[in-house]
Formats: C-alpha cells, sequence, structure tokens
C-alpha cells in the first residue's frame, strides 16, 4: 500500500464509519454560511 493509497483510505474511514466525519463536514458548512452573512453584513452597515 501506497502512502496515497493509505491516506486515502484513512480519509474514507473517517468520514464513513465514525460520526466525526459527519460532525466535521457539517461544522464547516455552517462556519462557512456564517462567515458570508458576516462578509455580507460589513458591506451592507456602511
Amino acid at each position: 500500500m501506497t502512502r496515497d493509497d493509505y491516506a486515502r483510505a484513512e480519509v474514507a474511514f473517517w468520514n464513513a464509519s465514525t460520526s466525526l466525519g459527519y460532525t466535521f463536514d457539517l461544522g464547516v458548512v455552517i462556519a462557512f454560511i456564517v462567515g458570508a452573512v458576516i462578509v455580507y453584513q460589513i458591506p451592507t452597515a456602511m
């Protein structure tokens, strides 16, 4: 198994076999939405 194969297997395991992958992905999406709202509000407040 090459290093790239191992890295892909690790990512697949954490994303599919544990709830951590789902929770992390959901957190990233929520953080992106909150960040977009904050960035949108800054120019409109001036």
